[in-house]
Protein backbone atom coordinates (compact mmCIF):
# COMPACT_ATOMS: atom_id res chain seq x y z
CA UNK A 1 0.00 0.00 0.00
CA UNK A 2 3.00 2.60 0.60
CA UNK A 3 4.07 1.68 -3.14
CA UNK A 4 0.57 2.79 -4.20
CA UNK A 5 0.28 6.23 -2.02
CA UNK A 6 3.71 6.39 -3.24
CA UNK A 7 3.12 6.20 -6.69
CA UNK A 8 -0.22 8.37 -6.42
CA UNK A 9 1.16 11.50 -5.39
CA UNK A 10 4.38 11.20 -8.04
CA UNK A 11 1.74 10.86 -10.32
CA UNK A 12 -0.67 14.14 -9.22
CA UNK A 13 2.96 16.03 -8.61
CA UNK A 14 3.65 15.39 -12.49
CA UNK A 15 0.40 16.45 -13.60
CA UNK A 16 0.65 19.38 -11.91
CA UNK A 17 4.22 20.24 -13.07
CA UNK A 18 3.10 19.64 -17.01
CA UNK A 19 -0.30 21.49 -16.47
CA UNK A 20 1.35 24.14 -14.62
CA UNK A 21 3.30 25.38 -17.83
CA UNK A 22 -0.36 26.42 -19.00
CA UNK A 23 -1.16 29.19 -16.36
CA UNK A 24 -3.23 31.46 -18.59
CA UNK A 25 -2.71 35.12 -17.03
CA UNK A 26 -3.79 38.93 -17.31
CA UNK A 27 -1.77 41.75 -18.43
CA UNK A 28 -3.00 45.66 -18.67
CA UNK A 29 -3.77 48.53 -16.38
CA UNK A 30 -5.72 47.10 -13.92
CA UNK A 31 -6.01 44.94 -10.52
CA UNK A 32 -8.27 42.85 -8.85
CA UNK A 33 -10.90 44.98 -7.40
CA UNK A 34 -13.55 43.39 -4.64
CA UNK A 35 -17.40 43.71 -4.58
CA UNK A 36 -20.31 41.97 -2.63
CA UNK A 37 -24.17 41.96 -3.97
CA UNK A 38 -24.97 44.92 -2.18
CA UNK A 39 -22.87 46.70 -4.45
CA UNK A 40 -24.82 46.20 -7.65
CA UNK A 41 -27.50 48.84 -7.37
CA UNK A 42 -27.13 50.42 -11.24
CA UNK A 43 -25.03 53.94 -10.13
CA UNK A 44 -22.69 53.28 -12.39
CA UNK A 45 -19.82 52.08 -9.88
CA UNK A 46 -17.73 50.04 -11.02
CA UNK A 47 -18.17 50.71 -14.65
CA UNK A 48 -20.38 47.38 -15.39
CA UNK A 49 -23.14 48.75 -12.68
CA UNK A 50 -25.35 50.43 -15.05
CA UNK A 51 -29.46 50.51 -15.46
CA UNK A 52 -30.12 47.90 -17.94
CA UNK A 53 -32.48 48.85 -20.95
CA UNK A 54 -33.46 45.09 -20.55
CA UNK A 55 -34.55 45.64 -17.09
CA UNK A 56 -33.02 48.20 -13.66
CA UNK A 57 -32.09 44.48 -12.18
CA UNK A 58 -30.13 42.87 -15.09
CA UNK A 59 -26.79 44.38 -15.21
CA UNK A 60 -23.58 41.90 -15.46
CA UNK A 61 -23.42 41.94 -11.23
CA UNK A 62 -26.60 40.95 -10.87
CA UNK A 63 -25.97 37.50 -13.04
CA UNK A 64 -22.97 37.11 -11.51
CA UNK A 65 -24.65 37.18 -7.98
CA UNK A 66 -28.04 35.54 -9.02
CA UNK A 67 -29.74 38.70 -7.57
CA UNK A 68 -32.05 41.22 -9.58
CA UNK A 69 -33.83 39.42 -12.00
CA UNK A 70 -31.22 36.24 -12.10
CA UNK A 71 -32.31 34.77 -9.02
CA UNK A 72 -32.59 31.19 -9.07
CA UNK A 73 -34.22 29.07 -11.41
CA UNK A 74 -33.12 31.46 -13.60
CA UNK A 75 -30.45 30.03 -16.04
CA UNK A 76 -28.09 29.61 -16.46
CA UNK A 77 -27.16 30.67 -12.95
CA UNK A 78 -24.11 33.02 -12.04
CA UNK A 79 -20.68 32.09 -10.95
CA UNK A 80 -21.14 34.20 -7.58
CA UNK A 81 -19.11 37.51 -6.71
CA UNK A 82 -15.47 38.04 -7.47
CA UNK A 83 -13.15 40.61 -7.91
CA UNK A 84 -13.26 42.52 -11.63
CA UNK A 85 -10.20 43.59 -13.33
CA UNK A 86 -10.39 47.68 -12.87
CA UNK A 87 -9.40 50.81 -11.24
CA UNK A 88 -10.03 51.73 -7.82
CA UNK A 89 -12.21 54.37 -8.82
CA UNK A 90 -14.26 52.19 -10.50
CA UNK A 91 -12.96 52.64 -13.89
CA UNK A 92 -12.62 49.57 -16.25
CA UNK A 93 -8.55 48.55 -16.54
CA UNK A 94 -6.91 49.66 -20.47
CA UNK A 95 -5.45 47.03 -22.73
CA UNK A 96 -6.60 44.24 -21.62
CA UNK A 97 -4.80 41.07 -22.97
CA UNK A 98 -3.89 37.34 -22.17
CA UNK A 99 -0.50 35.60 -21.77
CA UNK A 100 -1.19 31.54 -22.38
CA UNK A 101 0.88 28.35 -24.19
CA UNK A 102 -1.39 25.67 -24.90
CA UNK A 103 -4.95 25.36 -26.12
CA UNK A 104 -8.04 27.97 -24.48
CA UNK A 105 -11.65 26.54 -23.85
CA UNK A 106 -14.44 29.72 -24.56
CA UNK A 107 -17.74 28.77 -23.27
CA UNK A 108 -20.85 31.27 -24.03
CA UNK A 109 -23.39 31.08 -21.14
CA UNK A 110 -25.32 34.30 -22.10
CA UNK A 111 -26.89 36.41 -24.53
CA UNK A 112 -29.10 39.73 -23.58
CA UNK A 113 -28.84 41.73 -26.80
CA UNK A 114 -30.64 42.59 -29.36
CA UNK A 115 -27.55 42.18 -31.65
CA UNK A 116 -27.46 38.54 -30.61
CA UNK A 117 -28.10 37.43 -34.04
CA UNK A 118 -25.48 39.66 -35.74
CA UNK A 119 -22.55 39.79 -32.90
CA UNK A 120 -19.08 37.87 -33.17
CA UNK A 121 -16.79 37.05 -30.50
CA UNK A 122 -12.89 36.17 -30.97
CA UNK A 123 -9.36 36.54 -30.24
CA UNK A 124 -6.56 38.24 -31.93
CA UNK A 125 -2.67 38.26 -31.80
CA UNK A 126 -1.27 40.75 -29.42
CA UNK A 127 2.90 42.00 -29.92
CA UNK A 128 3.73 43.90 -26.83
CA UNK A 129 6.73 45.50 -28.65
CA UNK A 130 4.31 46.76 -30.93
CA UNK A 131 1.65 48.36 -28.93
CA UNK A 132 0.16 50.47 -31.59
CA UNK A 133 -0.01 48.15 -34.47
CA UNK A 134 -2.64 49.72 -37.40
CA UNK A 135 -5.75 48.28 -38.25
CA UNK A 136 -4.21 46.45 -41.26
CA UNK A 137 -2.15 44.41 -38.84
CA UNK A 138 -4.89 42.89 -36.56
CA UNK A 139 -6.28 39.59 -37.69
CA UNK A 140 -9.90 38.81 -35.98
CA UNK A 141 -10.35 35.47 -35.38
CA UNK A 142 -13.66 34.16 -34.80
CA UNK A 143 -14.71 31.82 -32.48
CA UNK A 144 -18.89 32.69 -31.75
CA UNK A 145 -20.12 33.60 -35.33
CA UNK A 146 -23.58 34.88 -34.08
CA UNK A 147 -25.63 33.15 -31.87
CA UNK A 148 -23.08 30.07 -31.24
CA UNK A 149 -23.25 28.32 -27.97
CA UNK A 150 -21.38 24.83 -28.42
CA UNK A 151 -17.86 25.20 -26.20
CA UNK A 152 -15.20 25.59 -28.60
CA UNK A 153 -11.08 24.74 -27.91
CA UNK A 154 -8.50 27.53 -29.60
CA UNK A 155 -5.09 27.66 -29.96
CA UNK A 156 -4.21 31.45 -29.63
CA UNK A 157 -0.87 32.71 -29.77
CA UNK A 158 1.38 33.65 -26.42
CA UNK A 159 -0.10 36.93 -25.90
CA UNK A 160 -3.52 37.67 -27.17
CA UNK A 161 -6.91 39.22 -26.59
CA UNK A 162 -10.27 39.36 -27.38
CA UNK A 163 -12.69 41.46 -29.60
CA UNK A 164 -16.57 41.47 -29.88
CA UNK A 165 -17.93 42.48 -33.27
CA UNK A 166 -21.10 43.77 -34.46
CA UNK A 167 -23.37 46.50 -35.42
CA UNK A 168 -22.82 48.30 -32.93
CA UNK A 169 -18.88 48.40 -33.49
CA UNK A 170 -15.03 46.79 -33.34
CA UNK A 171 -14.58 46.65 -29.74
CA UNK A 172 -11.31 44.98 -28.28
CA UNK A 173 -10.23 44.13 -25.15
CA UNK A 174 -6.95 46.19 -26.11
CA UNK A 175 -9.41 49.18 -26.26
CA UNK A 176 -6.96 51.77 -27.36
CA UNK A 177 -6.11 49.32 -30.76
CA UNK A 178 -7.47 50.34 -33.80
CA UNK A 179 -9.89 49.60 -35.76
CA UNK A 180 -11.82 49.92 -32.19
CA UNK A 181 -14.81 52.03 -33.19
CA UNK A 182 -15.10 53.51 -29.55
CA UNK A 183 -11.17 54.06 -27.91
CA UNK A 184 -10.35 54.41 -24.59
CA UNK A 185 -13.83 52.79 -23.26
CA UNK A 186 -13.57 49.38 -22.04
CA UNK A 187 -16.19 46.96 -23.43
CA UNK A 188 -14.85 43.80 -21.74
CA UNK A 189 -15.93 43.46 -17.58
CA UNK A 190 -13.33 40.49 -16.50
CA UNK A 191 -14.16 38.90 -13.44
CA UNK A 192 -11.85 36.00 -11.74
CA UNK A 193 -11.61 34.30 -8.00
CA UNK A 194 -8.14 33.35 -7.94
CA UNK A 195 -8.28 30.44 -10.71
CA UNK A 196 -7.51 29.78 -13.98
CA UNK A 197 -10.64 30.71 -15.36
CA UNK A 198 -12.25 33.69 -15.75
CA UNK A 199 -15.33 35.84 -16.74
CA UNK A 200 -16.33 38.01 -19.44
CA UNK A 201 -19.27 40.71 -19.69
CA UNK A 202 -19.27 42.47 -22.31
CA UNK A 203 -20.79 45.48 -23.93
CA UNK A 204 -21.95 45.16 -27.32
CA UNK A 205 -22.59 49.37 -28.25
CA UNK A 206 -20.42 52.74 -28.00
CA UNK A 207 -20.59 53.94 -24.17
CA UNK A 208 -21.86 57.80 -25.60
CA UNK A 209 -25.36 55.44 -26.63
CA UNK A 210 -25.70 52.27 -24.89
CA UNK A 211 -26.62 51.44 -21.80
CA UNK A 212 -23.16 49.99 -20.45
CA UNK A 213 -24.87 46.99 -18.61
CA UNK A 214 -22.30 44.26 -19.62
CA UNK A 215 -24.86 41.68 -19.90
CA UNK A 216 -25.18 41.49 -24.12
CA UNK A 217 -22.72 38.60 -23.98
CA UNK A 218 -21.41 36.45 -21.02
CA UNK A 219 -18.44 34.29 -21.97
CA UNK A 220 -16.10 31.84 -19.76
CA UNK A 221 -12.61 31.03 -20.93
CA UNK A 222 -9.73 28.51 -19.40
CA UNK A 223 -6.56 26.63 -20.03
CA UNK A 224 -7.27 23.22 -21.57
CA UNK A 225 -4.99 20.88 -20.24
CA UNK A 226 -1.85 19.68 -22.25
CA UNK A 227 -2.43 16.18 -24.06
CA UNK A 228 1.18 15.73 -22.44
CA UNK A 229 -0.39 15.78 -19.39
CA UNK A 230 -3.59 13.91 -19.82
CA UNK A 231 -1.64 10.76 -21.14
CA UNK A 232 0.09 10.51 -18.05
CA UNK A 233 -2.84 11.04 -16.08
CA UNK A 234 -4.52 8.15 -18.32
CA UNK A 235 -1.52 5.83 -18.50
CA UNK A 236 -0.84 6.77 -14.58
CA UNK A 237 -4.40 5.43 -13.64
CA UNK A 238 -4.05 2.50 -15.79
CA UNK A 239 -1.18 1.26 -13.87
CA UNK A 240 -2.69 2.15 -10.40
CA UNK A 241 -5.09 0.02 -11.31
CA UNK A 242 -3.06 -2.69 -12.26
CA UNK A 243 -0.96 -2.51 -9.00
CA UNK A 244 -4.04 -2.34 -7.22
CA UNK A 245 -5.33 -6.08 -8.75
CA UNK A 246 -1.15 -7.09 -8.02
CA UNK A 247 -1.53 -6.43 -4.09
CA UNK A 248 -5.19 -7.58 -4.22
CA UNK A 249 -4.12 -11.03 -5.88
Amino acid sequence: MRKLAFISCFLLILVGMSSGAQALSIGGSGAWISWTASDVNNDGTPYWNNLSWDGPYENIGYWMSNTGAFVPPFTPQGPGVMPYYGNTNGTGASNIYFTNQGPVKVEMLLEIAGYANSNTFGWYAYDPSNPNPTAATIALHPIFPGPYWDPVVFFPTLYFGFYLQGPGGTFLTLDNLSPNTDPGNQHFAVFNNGSQTYWFGIEDWQYLGGDKDFNDMVVKIGPVPEPASLLLLGTGLIGLAVLRRKYKA
